[in-house]
C-alpha cells in the first residue's frame, strides 16, 4: 500500500473506510485471542493492496503478547503511540497506528510522530483514534469500527452544557417522494457539523435568560415550575435564534437536520422504515408523562423515548416537539420532525416539513442548536 500510495497519491475517504474496516476485522480477532496479541507496527508498508481494495496484513514478526511487549520500544515512528515509546503495548496502541495509517492514507503525507494535525475527511474519528492518552482512544476495534459506520457516537459538550453529536460530511440522499408534504428527493453535500442531542430544555433556556435578560418575543414564561426537563416551547423563530447565538451556536439547515434525524443512508424514521408508536411522544401516545397543555397532551421531557434515537444518537427526532430551522419557505421558516399532537405517522417521518412565521409561536414547537465546528 505505501508503493501504491506514491505512485497514486492518497485515496478517497470511502477507500480508506473500505480498507480500515477490513484492517479492523484483523485487530479485533488479534486482541480478542486468547491471550490477546497486539500487532505494534501497522502501517502503509505492511498492508498488501489487492483487487477491489482487498488487503492483507503482513509482518507479523513483531506481533506479542501485551505481557511481552512491555519494556521493548518497538515500532514505526510517526505511526507508534506514546506508550509503545515507553516500552508498552496493548491493544489500543493498534488503533492509533490504525489512524495513523488512515490519515497517510488520506494525505499522501506520513504522520508527525505523537502529533495530530487535522485531517480532510474523518477527522473528528482519526482525532480520537489517535489521541495522545489511551483513555481517550475507542475503547476497541469494534467501537472504532461503529464510528465508521456512524453507529458510535462521538459527543461533545456545548459551552451550555448540552451533548453536542458530530455529523459526519459527505453526499447524501435526501427527501421523499411518496407524500407532497414532504421534501423534494434530493441529493446534498455536506459539511460535518455538530448537532444538539436533544431539543433545548426549559432549563437551559432559563439559563440564557438569566445570563442576559432576554425578553422573549413568543409566550415561554408561561411554562414554568417543575418542568425543567421538558422542551422549551412558545418560543418563536428569532427566540430561538437568540438563544443558539448566545450559546456559540446556529440553528440548523433543513438539510443537516434532515440528515441528522435519516443518518448516514435514507429511512423514513429516525428509529427505521417501520413506524414504531412506541418510539416517539405523538397524538396517540399513552401512558407516558406528558405536559398536560389540550386534553392531557402536551410535549413529554425531552430524551425520555431512548427507542427512538437516530442513527448517531440523536433523540426526539420524530414527535415531541416540531423543530425550528433555519431555511426560509416563502415569508416563514421551516419546521422539522412533527409533535406530541400530531396522529398521523406521515406527520413525524424526516422529511414532513411545515412552514410557520418566524415571529409565531406556540406550544407545539421548540428546537435545538448545531455548530459548524466541534464545541469546546
Amino acid at each position: 500500500l505505501e508503493t501504491y500510495l506514491e505512485a497514486h497519491g492518497p485515496l478517497s475517504p470511502e477507500r480508506v473506510v473500505k480498507i480500515a474496516h477490513q484492517l479492523l476485522d484483523v485487530l479485533e480477532f488479534l486482541h480478542t485471542s486468547d491471550p490477546p496479541v497486539v500487532y505494534r507496527d501497522l502501517k502503509p508498508a505492511n498492508i498488501i493492496l489487492g483487487p477491489e481494495d482487498k488487503v492483507t496484513l503482513v509482518d507479523f514478526g513483531l506481533a506479542t503478547a501485551p505481557a511481552a511487549a512491555t519494556g521493548t520500544a518497538i515500532g514505526t515512528e510517526g505511526y507508534c503511540p506514546l506508550e509503545q515509546y515507553q516500552g508498552k503495548a496493548e491493544p489500543r496502541s493498534d488503533l492509533y497506528a490504525l489512524g495513523a495509517t488512515m490519515l497517510c492514507l488520506l494525505t499522501g503525507v506520513a504522520p508527525t510522530p505523537l502529533q495530530y494535525p487535522g485531517a480532510p475527511a474523518l477527522d473528528s474519528i482519526l482525532r480520537k483514534a489517535m489521541a495522545l492518552q489511551l483513555e481517550d482512544r475507542f475503547v476497541d476495534a469494534a467501537a472504532f469500527r461503529r464510528a465508521l459506520a456512524g453507529e458510535e457516537q462521538v459527543v461533545a459538550v456545548a459551552a451550555d452544557g448540552a451533548e453536542m453529536v458530530l455529523i459526519c460530511g459527505g453526499t447524501f440522499r435526501l427527501g421523499r417522494s411518496d407524500d407532497p408534504d414532504y421534501s423534494s428527493p434530493r441529493e446534498v453535500q455536506l459539511e460535518q457539523f455538530w448537532i444538539d442531542r436533544l431539543p433545548v430544555s426549559n432549563a437551559r433556556f432559563r439559563a440564557f435568560v438569566d445570563a442576559t435578560g432576554y425578553r422573549v418575543e413568543g409566550s415561554w414564561p408561561e411554562w414554568k415550575g417543575d418542568r425543567a426537563d421538558y422542551p422549551a416551547v412558545g418560543l418563536s423563530w428569532n427566540d430561538a435564534r437568540a438563544y443558539c447565538a448566545w450559546a456559540g451556536k446556529r440553528l440548523p439547515e433543513e438539510d443537516e437536520w434532515e440528515r441528522a434525524a435519516t443518518g448516514p443512508a435514507p429511512r423514513k424514521y429516525p428509529f427505521g422504515d417501520e413506524w414504531d408508536p412506541a418510539a416517539c411522544g405523538h397524538g396517540t401516545s399513552r401512558g407516558v408523562p406528558m405536559l398536560d397543555l389540550v386534553n392531557g397532551r402536551g410535549p413529554t421531557p425531552v430524551g425520555h423515548f431512548p427507542t427512538g434515537a437516530s442513527p448517531e444518537g440523536c433523540l426526539d427526532m420524530a414527535g415531541n416537539v416540531w423543530e425550528w430551522t433555519a431555511t426560509a419557505e416563502g415569508q416563514g421558516r421551516v419546521v422539522k420532525g412533527g409533535c406530541w399532537a400530531n396522529r398521523d405517522p406521515r406527520t413525524l417521518a424526516c422529511a414532513a416539513r411545515l412552514s410557520f412565521a418566524p415571529e409565531s409561536h406556540d406550544a407545539r414547537r421548540g428546537f435545538r442548536g448545531v455548530s459548524s465546528t466541534r464545541p469546546e
